[in-house]
């Protein structure tokens, strides 16, 4: 099932990836004197679920968060969600997120179950 929001393709699939990637839920910002610092986001600043199984990001700069309560879109200031609504086919399939790829043609998939 692939489908779109706001422009952006969004796939759905079943995946199945030889291992998990478990990365902590950060944001690196650049300061003056070139050194990285990193700001911690959690469920206070609107991140769905504290479970983050992988993080991408795409040409565009939003950062993509695969929970085990939904997809989440981090524009650098605030988080859109995106989750399993029953009655719309054009929703995820389920809201856990195990696995989330982006390709070269900045298609984001994702692997739920």
């Amino acid at each position: 099932m692939i489908f779109s929001r706001s422009g952006y393709g969004i796939a759905a699939a079943s995946l199945v990836f030889s291992a998990t990637i478990a990365l902590a839920d950060v944001k690196a910002t650049v300061v003056r004197d070139d050194k990285a610092a990193f700001t911690v986001l959690s469920v206070e600043d609107g991140l769905v679920n504290s479970s983050v199984s992988g993080i991408v990001q795409d040409s565009k700069g939003f950062l993509w968060f695969a929970t085990q309560g939904g997809l989440c879109r981090y524009d650098g200031s605030e988080f859109k969600i995106f989750e399993n609504e029953p009655f719309n086919e054009g929703s995820l399939v389920a809201n856990l997120i195990q696995n989330i790829y982006l390709d070269e043609d900045d298609v984001l998939w994702i692997g739920t179950y």
